[in-house]
């Protein structure tokens, strides 16, 4: 399926921030191409369970893909010219094997809201910031690349202390020098086992960097 040219939905009490939403309706992606969107995501699944397997998204003036309290999988899919994140979660537990995010403006991956994220065989090219894991989120990283960043390559840090301290492990991975490894004081971060040093973030400004 191709599916080109969309936008958000306002219609009356009817608002739908995803170019394609699915709400507590499961679904399975396959062989999918989205390109052009003007919404806040290219597909929103909310509280349901999906599997995206082979689905390219391009060109978005936000981010690609956003999964609200939802479980599934994505698979051999690729993101690229992302004006926000590329793959952004809240509260959902999601397997991500062999996925690609190039020219992603802000996120290539961002974990929220107590998700559980397992990354594996993956690479994120050119973007703001690699992955982000933060509130509550874990997040477990194998076999992938994370090059050409602006901001950072890999976060741990708080936005909502309400949800408790994020986790991130990183292993057989490689991330570009510089401010390749950011852990903010009371999160979790380790390397091939080793645990990254605190920083001091100030997660305000992070955000206003971003933008």
């Amino acid at each position: 399926v191709n599916i080109s040219n969309i936008s958000s939905l306002e219609d009356g009490l009817l608002k739908l921030t995803g170019g394609i939403t699915f709400y507590k309706s499961d679904v399975d992606f396959e062989n999918v191409r989205i390109k052009k969107v003007e919404a806040e995501d290219a597909i929103n699944i909310v509280e349901s369970a999906f599997s995206l397997n082979s689905v390219f998204i391009d060109n978005t003036i936000s981010d690609g893909f956003d999964s609200d309290f939802s479980s599934g999988s994505i698979t051999h899919s690729n993101l690229s010219n992302i004006g926000g994140d590329a793959l952004d979660f809240s509260g959902s537990n999601v397997s991500i094997v062999n996925t690609k995010a190039n020219n992603v403006k802000d996120k290539a991956v961002s974990a929220g809201e107590k998700s559980d994220l397992n990354i594996e065989n993956s690479q994120f090219i050119n973007i703001g910031i690699g992955l982000a894991s933060k509130d509550g989120s874990v997040v477990n990283t194998s076999n992938t690349s994370i090059l050409d960043y602006k901001l950072y390559g890999v976060m741990s840090y708080i936005k909502k202390d309400f949800y408790g301290s994020p986790k991130i492990n990183i292993s057989n991975s490689t991330v570009s020098s510089g401010n390749d490894y950011v852990r903010q004081k009371g999160t979790s971060m380790t390397v091939d086992g080793i645990e990254i040093l605190e920083s001091e973030i100030n997660v305000e400004k992070l955000y206003k960097l971003e933008k």
